[in-house]
């Protein structure tokens, strides 16, 4: 292993084979892992569906041995203002966030290594000085060609065994649950009624 503290962010809505390999990568690479999930107070919405316990749970089915470990610890946040906001300030809250979780755990090393796919450049988060001791390994978001939109459309559309092909094994038993929080929401339901239309 390369680096002590490794950090990866997302939303997780929900998550699936992508995520899964990217969080892997962290663990491989890393001693430990902050795993945060954000958008945290988010939830019922078209971007955000599924309420942080539903994520948060899902990701402990397919890591329970590397969080039983303390080798991937839980995290979770909250947006500064609004998930858009992607300024240096957001960065400065995030890294507040960070030490924050890392006092909860107990960690003294500081995070030497961010991970995470090339949709954005998650460096310009941050003053340069803030984040110059720490490496970035950036995974293309493109190589699976799945993301969480695609995997909640096999959602509506009932797709149980194209959703298995994307999403990990672990949380497989859960499909039920998952599709009724979020076929619960209008937004979804609608699109539901539209396929069973055509």
């Amino acid at each position: 292993m390369s680096f002590k503290l490794g950090f990866v962010i997302g939303r997780f809505h929900h998550i699936h084979s992508s995520h899964e390999k990217m969080i892997h990568t962290a663990l491989e690479t890393c001693d430990r892992v902050i795993l945060m999930v954000g958008s945290s107070q988010e939830s019922g919405t078209v971007r955000n569906p599924f309420n942080l316990y539903t994520r948060m749970n899902l990701i402990r089915e397919v890591f329970e041995c590397e969080i039983r470990e303390d080798r991937l610890l839980l995290a979770h946040t909250d947006d500064m203002t609004h998930e858009g906001d992607n300024s240096v300030a957001w960065g400065e809250f995030l890294l507040g966030k960070i030490n924050m979780w890392k006092a909860h755990y107990g960690i003294q090393e500081d995070v030497d290594c961010f991970i995470y796919g090339n949709d954005e450049d998650r460096a310009s988060w941050f003053k340069p000085e803030s984040i110059e001791k720490v490496s970035h390994i950036i995974l293309s978001r493109k190589a699976d060609n799945l993301s969480a939109t695609s995997v909640r459309k096999l959602l509506i559309a009932d797709d149980r065994t194209a959703w298995k092909a994307n999403t990990p094994t672990a949380i497989h038993r859960k499909y039920k649950e998952i599709r009724e929080e979020l076929m619960a929401i209008n937004y979804y339901k609608s699109q539901e009624e539209l396929l069973c239309q055509k």
